[in-house]
């Protein structure tokens, strides 16, 4: 058991750092539209890069596969990642999309572990839910008006990814305050 608290808890920690990390990257973007859109997408690039190394650690580190998911998350993140980081300008379109299509696989696995969660009585699954929704929206958003200035771009990412992370971040303190009941989920 405390080897599944201690995964959990790192997992965790993990994530709390990534969202600020998304956070402080969101921020920058809406707050320096005029850095490119070459740069922003570097930046975004190695976010999504760490971001999918990551999930395929936090995959492999649960013999319990809770984070089912993680593995096609991390590989999908990776690639756009990489992506991003070795052709900027040439898909700029392609990454749009690759965030919009992040956003939203994101967002259903936290759907569907609101659904679980809703089956255990958690209290904090109509919240995840509430919050993968919303994300699942602004993906599809994203995908619906492909911008057409880098400054617009800069800002549009930057205030998603910011709400994004935002959102899960609270989501994340969440389930920290009810690590009792999801050891019970990890110990089955």
């Amino acid at each position: 058991m405390k080897d599944i608290k201690d995964t959990f808890n790192l997992i965790s920690i993990g994530s709390i750092i990534l969202d600020v990390l998304v956070i402080v990257l969101g921020i920058f973007l809406m707050t320096n539209p005029s850095v490119g859109l070459e740069s922003a997408l570097l930046l975004i690039g190695v976010l999504l890069f760490i971001s999918g190394i990551y999930s395929v650690i936090k995959y492999i580190m649960n013999p319990k596969r809770f984070f089912r998911f993680e593995l096609g998350y991390g590989i999908i993140s990776i690639i756009a990642g990489l992506f991003a980081i070795f052709k900027p300008l040439d898909v700029a379109t392609l990454i749009v999309v690759l965030i919009a299509i992040w956003l939203i696989v994101s967002s259903v696995i936290k759907l569907i572990m609101a659904l679980e969660l809703r089956k255990i009585k958690e209290d904090s699954w109509i919240f995840d839910l509430t919050v993968s929704v919303l994300v699942i929206i602004i993906g599809i958003l994203l995908l619906i008006n492909p911008f057409k200035s880098n400054m617009i771009l800069s800002v549009y990412v930057g205030v998603m990814m910011s709400i994004y992370a935002s959102m899960d971040l609270v989501e994340q303190f969440f389930i920290r305050k009810r690590t009792k009941i999801i050891m019970k989920i990890f110990s089955k």
